[in-house]
């Protein structure tokens, strides 16, 4: 019994040490299965139109999985039950290169990096484990793994893509209706035709549709730095930067095995790229075979914009209409023309449309003020980096003209704001312009609208208003920034003065000169500032300070030079217009060049207060309280306040003496005043002492509207009796040299000159004469010697101008094309060049018509008609040169965009000067009708009846209909053949489809044949559930 007992104690006791040993080691979860929750994740992450059984989520935001554990497993316990998770993506996953990421568990998910938290289930089998992936992640396909001291258990994988509604992700887009339109949105609009004439190409971009996400990320896997570094090339992923520029090259095949190749002529052996309807079937082409035949701009830029959106980059479609294509990059398109008006330019020119996609992200490499769109360009037409693609770039940069902002800023800079030249190859060979254009190109810059199947003109986005002073100068910028890029100039030392904030009189404050050094090498420079009074004539007063140095400035850095300025030294030297002259100066000590900046600058007067007591009513007293607080460190003496306005002081100054005011005390005061005409008008206050002069304020006051005005004119067009030049021109011209004219009024009513003058008006126009106080005759400035030939002919020219502008016409020759009301395709129609004389006399020209087939790249086909004649055409009059465009000529030789390009120009026998108009008309297309026949509900079938009548004078051959819809058509085309059409007959088909999914969605319908091509129509469907 004793050795019982004592068995038992040594069993309870190992018993103890086991139990002590497990407690101790670690606790292991037996894992039977992961749900990846792929249902709700998908529906948080808004990937739920992916319709494929597989986890999508987007990075920054946390997406939950289940674990489901074998029963008899430990169970999960909070705080002591641990286990490390670990993602990894790419076929080598580095974590130095955040390709592969081990994370354990904390008490919440961390929103700016990888993160878990775990809790466990109600039942105590199950483990709810909430993952949240860093907002800078690589986008991929990632697998997950569970790992517990080693012994690893596979979770299964998912796809992590960019996420537009996380605001610490770079594409994140803050407003939702947005988001729909450019992440969610399956179809679009995608404008073609010219400014004037244009019209929404429906597109299915089919994001979601079954294999597209997989194409995509082949899309990137097949690009050239993934093969050459698949480690680097899969880290850049979190980019959307690199990403978009890898798409903007992998859209077309010029370099690699991307998805289109990019045809303009010949078709035969592919698809006419007016034949494409959607992405979907160009992507699934791709993957299987390899490069699609064919594409051109708008099919690239779909493609790019479908990829885009698939990988959770906010993309809109983007249409240029004249857009430039700058071959020489030199900022300026030149078109020549010889003699005859052929055009023989050399490689420059306008595309009547081009089409390139926007992207949505942050720049962290520019800086926040470049952040939002970002214009690329998948079409291949100049290399870029050895590589035929184009941007991202900022729109704000091409709107500034910032050509230095990556990437290929100075290439979309042209194609939306080149100048245009026109130039005539004269037979020897020179070339001379005829005229020129700041403003025909990147016209009605368009994508569709958000939520609309609408047009939106974002041209304002991409450059200021043509013709303003911001677009001039900021083409100015873009030409300076062009030529230093191009020619990879030193820009060399740049100076400037910096001035403080505050610069009150009374205060002391410190100025510095800033000397840049934008050379490649250090430069040793001698360096001074200089500050001196000035008076406002620019007469320099005694020194208020001064110092110098010598620096060495490093390449690409600045250095700085402090002067104080010091109110004891200049407040006895200034004027009483408070001016200080600050000069820099820099001697650059290797290249002996000088350098200097200069800045005067106005020493801030205290503010007068005014205050009106009482309505401003003509003849009834009002009072103005006044109040200005002294700036100085020293009393005020001899103050007075002085108020005057028109038609309220009665005509009269009102002077108010006051006191002495102390150091920062308020000079206060009060005026009373009564209004003696209605109309709005200023009420001057001006402030005098003996040591503050000058100060000055006012305030607007309506006593009743009424606005009576003159100019500004300048009087360089007084004196040319150029009357249509701004502002009021023709009154101020009659002031200083209208001709009178004497008559007699008899008793029968009728008016008797006796006697007329050509010299009475306008004589000695007299000012007050520069720093004396003597009169200047100035009547030169404002016309010629009265009586003298020129002042003659002036005269004469005005009263032309004169009429012209009462009319609302310019001076000179005008010419112009007129169209005709219809254009239809298939019809005869007659166009018209218009050119009217608005010059003094009769002028002969040579005039000429021109009309080619024109491609929508702006490269022109063969003539369609050609017109001319020798006309002379009097003062004041038109003529009309008339051209017959047959269908039975052009029909054969326009594109499937039915684009004629028309031509006129007119040579001046007299000056031979050259005018020129263009025009690109759109041949109309015939509509489709589309009849839907049944409810549209999900699974249910339904039929669309197809109409369209044909408008040529010849049979239609190989007719088919082609129809597609996302949600409608079960993600293929469906296309129905049809037998001959007959001149002015109707084709006809009908289409059985069932949709699968509820919601809005669009039927595209294509209309296809031998002589029509690019036919097309929609109509939306709100499918049932």
């Amino acid at each position: 019994m004793q050795a019982l007992t004592q068995l038992a104690s040594e069993l309870s006791i190992q018993e103890d040490r086991d139990r002590s040993l497990i407690a101790d080691m670690p606790q292991v979860l037996d894992i039977e299965r992961c749900d990846l929750e792929i249902k709700s994740n998908k529906i948080r992450h808004h990937t739920e139109l992916n319709g494929e059984e597989r986890l999508i989520v987007r990075r920054g935001q946390p997406f939950s999985v289940t674990l489901h554990l074998k029963p008899g497993s430990q169970e999960f316990t909070p705080g002591e039950t641990s286990f490390t998770l670990i993602v990894q993506t790419g076929p080598l996953p580095r974590e130095e290169s955040d390709t592969k990421v081990s994370f354990g568990l904390s008490d919440s998910t961390v929103e700016a990096e990888w993160s878990a938290s775990a809790t466990p289930g109600p039942s105590g089998n199950t483990v709810s484990v909430s993952i949240s992936s860093s907002p800078n992640a690589p986008i991929g396909v990632y697998s997950l793994t569970l790992d517990q001291e080693g012994q690893k258990t596979s979770l299964g994988d998912f796809t992590l893509l960019y996420n537009p509604w996380c605001p610490r992700d770079a594409v994140y887009m803050s407003s939702e209706t947005k988001r729909q339109e450019y992440v969610l949105a399956q179809h679009g609009l995608i404008y073609r035709g010219t400014h004037k004439r244009n019209k929404g190409t429906p597109w299915n971009f089919g994001q979601f549709e079954p294999g597209i996400l997989d194409i995509c990320f082949k899309i990137l896997d097949e690009n050239p730095k993934f093969v050459s570094n698949a480690d680097q090339d899969c880290c850049a992923r979190r980019n959307p930067i690199y990403v978009t520029r890898v798409l903007s090259a992998m859209i077309n095949s010029n370099n690699d095995r991307g998805v289109l190749v990019g045809e303009w002529y010949d078709f035969e052996g592919g698809v006419h790229p007016t034949d494409w309807i959607g992405s979907g079937d160009i992507l699934q082409q791709w993957a299987e075979s390899g490069p699609v035949s064919f594409g051109q701009c708008w099919v690239f830029a779909a493609v790019e914009c479908t990829v885009s959106r698939a990988l959770g980059i906010p993309c809109r479609v983007v249409t240029n209409f004249e857009s430039a294509h700058d071959a020489n990059a030199n900022l300026v398109i030149e078109n020549i023309y010889d003699e005859n008006g052929e055009d023989i330019s050399e490689g420059d020119s306008i595309w009547n449309f081009h089409v390139w996609v926007d992207s949505w992200m942050t720049r962290p490499d520019l800086g926040s003020d470049y952040d939002g769109w970002q214009a690329s360009d998948p079409t291949p037409q100049e290399e870029s980096e050895g590589v035929f693609c184009c941007g991202p770039v900022p729109l704000k940069a091409i709107k500034e003209g910032e050509l230095t902002k990556k990437y290929d800023a100075p290439f979309v800079f042209a194609e939306v704001n080149a100048d245009v030249v026109n130039l005539i190859r004269m037979s020897n060979g020179e070339d001379v312009m005829f005229s020129s254009s700041t403003k025909s190109v990147g016209r009605n810059i368009s994508t569709k609208a958000v939520g609309l199947d609408e047009r939106h003109d974002i041209t304002h986005q991409y450059k200021y208003p043509e013709g303003t002073e911001e677009e001039r100068k900021v083409y100015e910028k873009a030409q300076h920034h062009n030529k230093l890029q191009k020619k990879g100039e030193e820009p060399g030392l740049h100076l400037k003065i910096k001035l403080a904030k505050n610069m009150v009189i009374g205060s002391d404050f410190e100025v510095h000169a800033v000397l840049r050094n934008n050379c490649m090498v250090a430069r040793t420079c001698n360096f001074m500032l200089f500050a001196n009074a000035v008076g406002y004539n620019g007469k320099r007063g005694e020194s208020c300070g001064f110092v110098s140095s010598k620096v060495e400035v490093n390449s690409g850095e600045e250095e700085r030079l402090p002067l104080k300025l010091k109110y004891t030294r200049y407040g006895s030297l200034i004027t009483s217009d408070r001016l200080i002259q600050l000069v820099a100066i820099t001697m650059d000590k290797q290249t002996r060049s000088y350098h200097k900046a200069e800045k005067t600058i106005v020493l801030d007067e205290p503010d007068i207060e005014i205050k009106l007591v009482g309505e401003a009513t003509v003849n009834q007293p009002m009072t103005a309280e006044l109040l200005l607080l002294n700036p100085l460190p020293e009393p005020l003496e001899d103050c007075s306040f002085t108020v005057e306005g028109v038609g309220l002081t009665d005509g009269k100054p009102i002077t108010l003496k006051i006191e002495a005011v102390g150091p920062k005390e308020e000079a206060k005061t009060s005026v009373d005043f009564t209004p003696s005409s209605a109309g709005s008008s200023v009420l001057l206050v001006n402030f005098r002492s003996n040591k503050l002069k000058n100060i000055r304020s006012f305030i607007n006051i309506t006593v009743q509207e009424c606005v009576f005005c003159c100019g500004p004119v300048p009087l360089k067009a007084i004196k040319e009796g150029e009357l249509t030049k701004k502002y009021d021109a023709p009154f101020v011209f009659a002031e200083v040299n209208a001709d009178v004219v004497n008559l007699i009024r008899m008793s029968n009513g009728e008016d008797v000159m006796f006697s007329s003058s050509t010299k009475s008006v306008g004589r000695n126009i007299s000012t007050k004469a520069v720093g004396l106080d003597e009169r200047h005759d100035i009547t030169h400035q404002y016309k010629y010697p009265e009586g003298s030939e020129e002042e003659r002919k002036v005269y004469e020219k005005a009263q032309h101008h004169n009429k012209l502008q009462k009319k609302g016409e310019e001076p000179g020759l005008h010419l112009k094309i007129k169209l005709a009301k219809n254009m239809v395709i298939g019809s005869d129609f007659e166009v018209h060049a218009v050119l009217r004389n608005n010059c003094m006399v009769a002028r002969t020209c040579t005039f000429m018509l021109l009309a080619n087939a024109v491609g929508y790249n702006g490269k022109r086909g063969e003539s369609c008609g050609f017109t001319s004649s020798k006309v002379e055409v009097n003062s004041g009059e038109e003529e009309r040169l008339p051209l017959k465009l047959k269908y039975t000529r052009y029909g054969s030789l326009i594109t499937s965009d039915r684009l004629i390009q028309l031509v006129a120009i007119t040579m001046d026998k007299q000056t031979r000067s050259y005018h020129k108009a263009e025009k690109t008309i759109v041949l109309d297309e015939p509509d489709i009708e589309i009849k839907l026949v049944g409810e549209a509900t999900v699974n249910q079938p339904m039929t669309a009846e197809l109409l369209l009548l044909n408008p040529l004078p010849e049979p239609l051959e190989d007719c088919s209909f082609t129809v597609e819809g996302v949600g409608l058509t079960d993600g293929k085309p469906i296309t129905l053949k049809i037998e001959a059409v007959g001149p002015k007959e109707e084709a006809k088909a009908s289409v059985d489809f069932t949709p699968s999914s509820a919601g809005s969605s669009v039927l595209l319908v294509n209309f296809r044949s031998n002589k029509l091509k690019n036919i097309r129509s929609f109509i939306n469907i709100t499918v049932q559930e």
